[in-house]
């Protein structure tokens, strides 16, 4: 079965590593016109597909940086952003077997700098959560979440009531589908954070849940297939637009 979340290691932050006053709790306009549900990486923002760009190089940084230890899985981190753009604060939220703790966390101070991020004109301070997917066994790449008609990075209040309806699943790299074994449904707002479990088509709780959601923040999909004996993830983000 999905690993289950683990307990909060929280480490303050006090080097001056500039990164992404970026939010998964709010909507980040690129220069290029898209929006973007979570922070990408400056290197990554002219990529066709910023977001899996970025998610390639975290993996990538993690992965070099864990060389010596035979880990896979997915880590998720809560990142708290200041007003100058600069990491506040780190918190771990999710951990491996066998943990990892404060040696992951020290691994951003290896990750260059993100896409600087205003909110209306304002510059404010930020937390989103960020996962990070750790050798191949764990994350099937190529694969990708089909649900409803395809909205693209954004979607509405009204689409998710339709949403809330339609069943999830996941195609493979030739356009085949995969029903998942279960839906894992995160919302995120204002630092508010919100998760309901599922199958692949929404159980009464997870369809009570969509409702809540309100517009300004992201909606997050994690689709574990079963490959063999291993759980495998499928992820992926939408802004809640108005």
């Amino acid at each position: 079965m999905p690993m289950s979340w683990s307990g909060t290691i929280r480490c303050p932050v006090v080097r001056s590593i500039w990164v992404c006053v970026g939010l998964c709790s709010s909507l980040m306009l690129m220069p290029l016109g898209r929006i973007i549900a979570q922070p990408v990486l400056l290197s990554c923002v002219r990529q066709a597909d910023p977001i899996a760009c970025s998610r390639h190089e975290l993996q990538e940084a993690f992965q070099s940086a864990l060389d010596d230890i035979t880990v896979e899985g997915t880590l998720v981190f809560r990142l708290t952003i200041d007003t100058l753009g600069r990491l506040k604060t780190v918190d771990l939220l999710r951990d491996l077997d066998p943990p990892l703790g404060e040696r992951a966390v020290s691994v951003f101070d290896q990750i260059p700098d993100w896409t600087p991020l205003v909110e209306q004109g304002q510059v404010q301070e930020a937390t989103f959560v960020l996962p990070v997917t750790l050798g191949s066994g764990h994350h099937l790449s190529g694969y990708r979440i089909s649900w409803g008609r395809d909205r693209g990075e954004g979607i509405t209040r009204a689409d998710l009531d339709q949403l809330a309806m339609e069943p999830v699943l996941v195609l493979d790299t030739e356009g085949r589908t995969v029903p998942p074994s279960e839906v894992v449904i995160t919302w995120q707002r204002r630092g508010k954070t919100k998760t309901w479990r599922s199958p692949s088509r929404l159980n009464a709780q997870a369809r009570k849940g969509l409702n809540r959601c309100r517009a300004g923040g992201t909606l997050t999909l994690v689709a574990y297939v079963q490959q063999g004996t291993r759980f495998q993830e499928v992820i992926r983000t939408w802004a809640i637009l108005p």
